[in-house]
């Protein structure tokens, strides 16, 4: 290519480049289109209520298999019902949105209602975890109570040794026992109606017996404010209870309180003369 010729093909180039940058088109805008379908209310759709139901036993260990806890939820003129498969896995479906009491049962063990509010839309509602505890079937068959002298100083005189005997089998680290005492001058004590409280640790319990000694130094009930005067009458609720866990309560959405286990199980009604 001669340098004229070269010359005139940059300078078609650069003018290309110039009216390229500045070329726009005119359009005209057109009719407006039908409008398309309405989209679902995901408001008001039902969706499912779903979560996961842990069992365990009365000493406090996991259950083999979390199957079979009936949950249930009134729905309108209906009730809605599922059952919980081996994992503990539960599906309430088609709910729609509002308010519901889920009512969890199983033979043989604590029943529980959570209230849950159900926003509905496209969302299941998972509630977590539920635990069930097993019915307790522990039976306190024998309390007696003694005193030994305190080997303390500065403490009272005296230690109430209590020796609570209970049926099933001999407490170990896999049967353990948990017990709850509650003093009071009043025969009407117990879990609301008390001066004094003790609750017990099962898991410390493994001597393989079916007994449980609880040693309480008298100075204790002082500490706490309440002093009896030598000859009162101190009545003694002592429950059998689950053994606590991290797991020992769960939440009621309609009070928005935790509610703690233990559901009390069998029980006796003792008393003993205060000795100073």
């Amino acid at each position: 290519m001669n340098i004229r010729y070269k010359n005139i093909f940059v300078l078609l180039v650069l003018l290309g480049s110039f009216y390229g940058c500045t070329k726009k088109a005119d359009g005209i805008v057109g009719p407006t289109g039908p409008a398309g379908a309405n989209g679902a209310d995901g408001k008001n759709k039902a969706s499912a209520i779903t979560g996961y139901v842990n069992l365990f036993d009365q000493y406090g260990e996991p259950d083999s298999s979390n199957a079979g806890v009936n949950i249930s939820a009134q729905s309108g003129d209906s009730v809605v019902s599922a059952v919980s498969d081996n994992t503990g896995k539960f599906v309430l479906p088609n709910l729609p949105i509002g308010s519901y009491d889920l009512h969890f049962k199983k033979n043989g063990f604590d029943s529980l209602k959570v209230y849950v509010v159900h926003s509905g839309g496209d969302e299941d509602k998972f509630i977590g975890i539920v635990r069930l505890n097993e019915s307790l079937t522990t039976n306190i068959t024998s309390e007696p109570f003694s005193f030994t002298n305190s080997v303390f100083p500065n403490d009272t005189n005296f230690v109430l040794q209590v020796y609570i005997n209970f049926s099933g089998p001999p407490a170990t680290r896999f049967t353990r026992r948990d017990f709850n005492l509650y003093f009071s001058r009043s025969v009407s004590v117990g879990s609301h109606a008390y001066d004094v409280a003790v609750t017990t640790i099962g898991s410390s319990e493994t001597d393989n017996s079916n007994q449980y000694a609880i040693s309480e130094y008298l100075g204790n009930f002082g500490s706490q404010g309440f002093h009896y005067a030598k000859g009162d009458t101190v009545y003694v609720k002592t429950y059998a209870v689950p053994v606590g866990s991290t797991w020992t309560s769960w939440f009621d959405y309609a009070t928005n309180q935790n509610i703690n286990y233990p559901y009390f199980g069998d029980s006796t009604l003792n008393y003993f003369t205060w000795p100073q």
